[in-house]
């Protein structure tokens, strides 16, 4: 949880974010806010879903660690 928006991570390793939008950093694919976590889509470079163990969020970023040890900054642009 931070300034701008909040990012949940389930027991099954979904991850689901709300807030203010701007710059992505909801990882939703808008810049548009919401108030109701949406969940977020987790592939990896070959289009799999992969899981998420913990995120972490800042005033601009949000970092996730995956189940497999790699970790995805969430897009902004």
């Amino acid at each position: 949880m931070h300034k701008f928006h909040s990012v949940f991570v389930s027991h099954d390793g979904r991850v689901f974010s709300c807030g203010h939008g701007q710059g992505g950093r909801l990882g939703l694919g808008s810049e548009v806010a919401t108030l109701t976590p949406s969940a977020m889509r987790l592939q990896n470079s070959d289009g799999f879903s992969v899981s998420c163990t913990m995120a972490c969020v800042g005033r601009d970023h949000t970092v996730l660690l995956m189940e497999n040890g790699t970790v995805s900054l969430v897009n902004f642009w």
